[in-house]
Parts: structure tokens; sequence; C-alpha cells
């Protein structure tokens, strides 16, 4: 059983903010300017616009993550079937 920890903060930056962050830094205006203006880490904002105009064709992720967790809620799913071998 995959141990799910609760949140204790409220960092990280909403994906829309970034998105639209970064469709300013597109038009012309500077990433520090454009950071001041959304209050985040123009150093955030600049590697999120950088990964963005590599033009890869999954987004970067974004927030953050648990690397401990084996199984996921679609990958557990069919363990879920499975008989009980020890019964």
């Amino acid at each position: 059983m995959p141990n799910i920890r609760k949140r204790k903060t409220d960092r990280g930056v909403p994906f829309p903010v970034l998105e639209r962050a970064s469709d300013e830094i597109r038009q012309g205006k500077s990433v520090r300017g454009v950071a001041k203006t959304y209050g985040i880490c123009h150093v955030t904002l600049h590697r999120f616009y950088k990964k963005r105009s590599q033009g890869s064709k999954t987004l970067p992720i974004v927030g953050y993550w648990t690397p401990k967790r084996v199984f996921y809620t679609r990958a557990g799913a069919p363990l879920k079937r499975l008989p009980n071998a020890g019964s």
C-alpha cells in the first residue's frame, strides 16, 4: 500500500498562471518583468518557458510529486482484482 502523504505546504505555481506568463514572454516582454507582475520566481518562469519553447509535444510537468510511490491509481487497480494467494 503506498504511503499517501498529506501536503504541508502550498508551494508551487499553478499551470495556467505559468502558461499565461509564458505567452506574455513570447509576445516580447522580459522574463523578470512578467515574473514580477505574476508574483512568481523568474527562474521558474524561465525554465518553464525554455521547456515549452523547445517544441516538445508533451507539456512540462508542473508542481511537486512523490518519487517513492510505486503504484498509482490506474496501475494498482488490476492488482485488486487478483485473488489473495495467501488465503
